[in-house]
């Protein structure tokens, strides 16, 4: 099982791990396991994409060089039909509602997880994080159904070099 997928599945015992009362540590670490799982479903596809797999420890460089940052100003730009020039070049008719998905996706677990990791006065219930878990399971679920497009691949050399793109 890959690594996203772990996460993913971790994510969901610390949501239901505690019977009645759900502990802020269980659902706030169930939230930051979904970004993470999100985030290295992309990473390593996008990695293994855009790198040969020899010398053996080169796509796990590549992989280093994705940015949390940039990969949400990506995903925002997507998601809100906001497309580079550079984007519209390599991808003229715009993404389709999958990829759109995908990146709003990333965008909230970004953004739960900053909540969830640096802000101890919000406060989270068992719905609210399920709701999280199931977007990324969906997210998960749709990119394996468009993972093999022309449009894949440009979304995943956005999220690595879109922030290098305009210069």
């Amino acid at each position: 099982m890959a690594l996203s997928d772990d996460l993913l599945e971790q994510a969901y015992i610390l949501a239901n791990l505690d019977q009645r009362k759900p502990k802020q540590a269980n659902l706030r670490r169930a939230i930051s396991s979904a970004y993470y799982a999100i985030f290295h479903r992309l990473t390593t596809e996008g990695s293994q994409r855009m790198s040969p797999n020899r010398p053996r420890k080169l796509v796990p460089r590549v992989a280093r060089a994705f940015s949390h940052s940039e990969m949400k100003q990506v995903c925002r730009g997507i998601y809100q039909a906001n497309r580079s020039v550079v984007l519209e070049s390599l991808h003229p008719q715009g993404f389709s509602p999958q990829i759109r998905l995908i990146a709003e996706s990333f965008v909230e677990l970004q953004e739960q997880r900053q909540l969830a990791d640096y802000d101890l006065t919000n406060k989270f219930d068992r719905f609210q994080v399920i709701e999280l878990l199931d977007s990324v399971r969906i997210a998960f679920e749709t990119w394996q159904s468009i993972r093999l497009t022309d449009e894949a691949n440009v979304f995943l050399a956005a999220l690595l070099f879109g922030g290098r793109w305009s210069k």
